[in-house]
């Protein structure tokens, strides 16, 4: 399945994703889509699932405290958010060995998937989600396993221990 985490607020985009997923779902039919939050927008969600006809194929749970259950059977996480700061479910879809595709939004994704060297990012205005996916279906699997060691040691520079460790210069050089 493909994951999602977020609130479900404009920012987060999910409106996109669910149309863009009646599209990768008519090419790739063996993939469900799984949305974990919750939100002002879930109303609106519901419906948009319904007037696809998507019911039996995404999937909104709701809040779930422990996401990595669900990130570590996830074939892909997708973050299609309009903008981030940072991205912590990308961080933590990283953390979880799985391959991201990403907005490339402001704030945050570019950063964290080192310019699309730790996964794939395209452009809301000229590029999509399928077409991301895609080119996602297209790579092979060392491939993929080149971009998540990429992504995993790019998230090293946002540890807790690494920003404990430039304070630490920034201190003595005072």
């Amino acid at each position: 399945y493909i994951l999602a985490i977020g609130r479900l607020t404009n920012q987060k985009n999910f409106l996109e994703l669910i149309k863009s997923f009646e599209i990768i779902s008519k090419k790739n039919p063996e993939y469900l889509l799984i949305i974990l939050g919750d939100g002002e927008e879930r109303y609106k969600l519901t419906n948009q699932i319904k007037s696809l006809k998507l019911e039996n194929k995404v999937f909104l749970l709701g809040f779930e405290k422990n996401v990595y259950r669900y990130l570590n059977h996830a074939s892909v996480f997708i973050s299609c958010s309009k903008y981030e700061d940072p991205g912590a479910s990308i961080i933590q879809a990283i953390y979880c060995n799985r391959f991201v595709i990403s907005s490339n939004c402001k704030n945050g994704p570019s950063e964290i998937l080192n310019g699309g060297k730790g996964g794939i990012l395209y452009d809301q205005v000229k590029g999509s989600i399928e077409e991301s996916f895609e080119k996602f279906l297209e790579i092979n699997n060392e491939a993929k396993k080149k971009y998540i060691v990429n992504a995993k040691k790019n998230i090293l520079k946002y540890s807790l221990f690494r920003h404990y460790k430039t304070l630490i210069k920034i201190i003595n050089k005072v």
